[in-house]
C-alpha cells in the first residue's frame, strides 16, 4: 500500500537541510536510540490508536544520505519492526523536502508499506 502526509514548517530550505546535517535525534520525534554502532539503524516509538487506546511499539529505522536535485532534498527512509515483528507495519519510502512560499518548506513523507495482519491491516490503517 502507498502512504503520504505533507505539512508546511516555517523555515526554508536551506535551514532544514542545514537541520538534515546534524544528528537524526535532533529533527526525528520519538528517536530513542541508536543500534550498537551503526550510525545509520536507530530506533524510533510508532504507533497508533485501538478504539482511543495508543498502542506503540519500537521499530529499527533505517535514514540514507540526503539527496539533493536543486532546491529539492530527499532522504530515504525505512523501518521494520522489532519483536514481535508481524504487529506493525514494514515501511520503505522518502522524507523530502520543496521550497513552498518564501521562508516556508513542504515536508512530505510518502512510501510503501506491507500492513499487519493483511486486509484486517488494510482496513485499521485506511479508515478516516
Amino acid at each position: 500500500m502507498y502512504a503520504t502526509a505533507s505539512i508546511v514548517v516555517e523555515h526554508s530550505v536551506s535551514e532544514c537541510a542545514r537541520a538534515l546535517n546534524q544528528s537524526p535525534e535532533h529533527w526525528f520525534p520519538r528517536l530513542v536510540s541508536k543500534i550498537g554502532n551503526r550510525s545509520d539503524h536507530q530506533l524510533a516509538a510508532v504507533g497508533f490508536k485501538v478504539s482511543g487506546l495508543p498502542v506503540r511499539k519500537h521499530v529499527q529505522v533505517s535514514l540514507g544520505v540526503p539527496i539533493t536535485t536543486g532546491d529539492w532534498i530527499a532522504v530515504p527512509i525505512s523501518w521494520r519492526p522489532t519483536f514481535p515483528a508481524s504487529l506493525f507495519p514494514v515501511f520503505d519510502g522518502r522524507l523530502k523536502l520543496v521550497p513552498h512560499a518564501e521562508g516556508h518548506t513542504r515536508l512530505t513523507v510518502s512510501g510503501t508499506y506491507e500492513p499487519p495482519f493483511d486486509s484486517l491491516g488494510r482496513t485499521e490503517i485506511s479508515s478516516p
